[in-house]
């Protein structure tokens, strides 16, 4: 996984947080999306702290705009 960029959708909490820090821990870098804005940038913290490479996005991914304005903000 390293050198890939994984976006892990809902990774503020539960399966999204554990997937997050999981490919995180393979290496992948981690774009963390949550529609609560601190969950995801909590799962993006924790990720750093153990020395990988994150960023945090607010977003409601049923709302597609939002993921893109996200992404490419």
């Amino acid at each position: 996984m390293k050198d890939r960029l994984a976006i892990v959708t809902g990774a503020g909490s539960g399966i999204g947080y554990a997937t997050a820090l999981a490919l995180a821990s393979r290496g992948a870098r981690i774009a963390a999306i949550d529609i609560d804005a601190d969950s995801a940038s909590a799962t993006a913290d924790s990720i750093r702290k153990a020395g990988g490479v994150a960023a945090s996005y607010r977003a409601d991914v049923s709302r597609a705009a939002e993921v893109h304005a996200a992404l490419t903000a």
